[in-house]
């Protein structure tokens, strides 16, 4: 699932570029061609189903995985899309799932535990200091993504 993430990259990057934003819109839907695999990742919606059928998630998962992905999809235009890129994802205990990032100087992680609850962890790499919070699914996910991706 490393690579699930490149195809909406790219496609952002496309969007947002000033030289050819205005063109690629034009081309939007004229060649997505569906399959069924990792290499079908076209839409947050697509990476949602893959999350959804990857891992065993309950419906107290899917409905908070699936407010986070909404609201992702909100602030795509405005962030770089590199970020996305570097989404990775896997289980905790086969039961939590676990959406993380690594930069240069922090890892970052968000854990969808089986209660409907979202962990997030932001461990700095060059000091010991942490910031944590726990948010359930009527908190503010915009600002909670904003935190994820910065």
């Amino acid at each position: 699932m490393e690579n699930q993430l490149n195809f909406i990259t790219e496609d952002l990057r496309l969007r947002q570029s000033e030289l050819y934003g205005s063109n690629y819109s034009q081309l939007d839907n004229k060649f997505n061609i569906p399959t069924y695999n990792d290499l079908s990742i076209h839409t947050l919606k697509d990476w949602e189903n893959s999350l959804i059928n990857s891992y065993d998630l309950n419906e107290s998962q899917i409905i908070v995985l699936s407010k986070f992905l909404k609201e992702l999809d909100y602030i795509l235009t405005t962030i770089d899309p590199l970020k996305i890129k570097s989404i990775q994802t896997s289980t905790i205990d086969e039961t939590d799932l676990l959406i993380w990032r690594e930069t240069s100087r922090f890892i970052v992680e968000l854990t969808f535990d089986e209660d409907g609850f979202v962990t997030f962890r932001k461990t700095f790499k060059n000091s010991n200091e942490m910031q944590k919070g726990i948010f359930d699914f009527k908190s503010d996910f915009q600002k909670l993504l904003l935190k994820f991706l910065s």
